[in-house]
């Protein structure tokens, strides 16, 4: 038997009753990924498919709120009823990153890239959609053997990029400076940042003007060759 006392503002089995909620939603997210090609070519996780699911089917599950945790307000909370009232831009911004995501896998990974593009390219889109071991993890899948520098790569960077980015100063910042300034000035600077950035390594000589596409860290001919 389940103990039934109080759990951070609710009880086991409501913790149980959640997690197996988001369990049906990743099941549902995986079959439909298998069915449809087309998320399977864009590179489209399981974990947005669930997302972009539970907000479609909003809060009318019989789910819980577990009320606020250890004194912390309840902003969890009011955003999750905030979802069936605004679908419209938070379902655009879920298109946009992933459409961005996409775009920066298949277009600018094989052109700031020159050498081993893909493997860089699929440890950057999964950290940017999951988490860095999710990228690690398709890093693993192309290149199991561990024949590029890749890994090396990414562990020598992250100390200098996560401290501000991917739930650093930066990410953490994301909500203090959307308020103060707004939503949309706020997406246009750092759209004219990332220019900016692009045409910095196009300046400085890291660009490549001919990309071939094609995954070589893993290459092995074969024997008859």
């Amino acid at each position: 038997m389940l103990p039934t006392e109080k759990f951070s503002g609710g009880s086991i089995q409501n913790l149980l009753l959640v997690f197996s909620i988001i369990g049906i939603l990743l099941f549902i997210a995986t079959i439909l990924r298998l069915k449809v090609n087309f998320l399977r070519k864009a590179f489209v996780p399981v974990s947005l498919i669930a997302g972009i699911i539970g907000l479609i089917l909003g809060p009318g599950h019989p789910a819980p709120h577990p009320g606020p945790l250890h004194g912390l307000p309840d902003c969890g909370g009011r955003g999750l009823r905030l979802y069936p009232r605004h679908p419209a831009p938070l379902l655009i911004a879920c298109a946009a990153s992933a459409a961005a995501s996409v775009f920066i896998f298949l277009y600018l990974s094989p052109r700031i890239f020159k050498k081993n593009w893909f493997e860089v390219g699929i440890t950057r889109f999964g950290a940017s959609t999951g988490v860095a071991a999710t990228g690690l993890m398709l890093l693993r899948t192309v290149d199991p053997d561990m024949k590029t520098d890749v890994a090396k790569i990414y562990a020598l960077n992250a100390p200098f990029s996560s401290p501000f980015t991917g739930g650093g100063l930066v990410t953490s910042a994301y909500p203090v400076l959307i308020a103060s300034f707004g939503a949309v000035q706020c997406g246009a600077a750092f759209m004219g940042l990332a220019l900016l950035c692009v045409l910095g390594c196009r300046l400085v000589g890291c660009w490549n003007s001919h990309p071939q596409f094609e995954q070589r860290g893993n290459y092995t001919p074969p024997d008859d060759q």
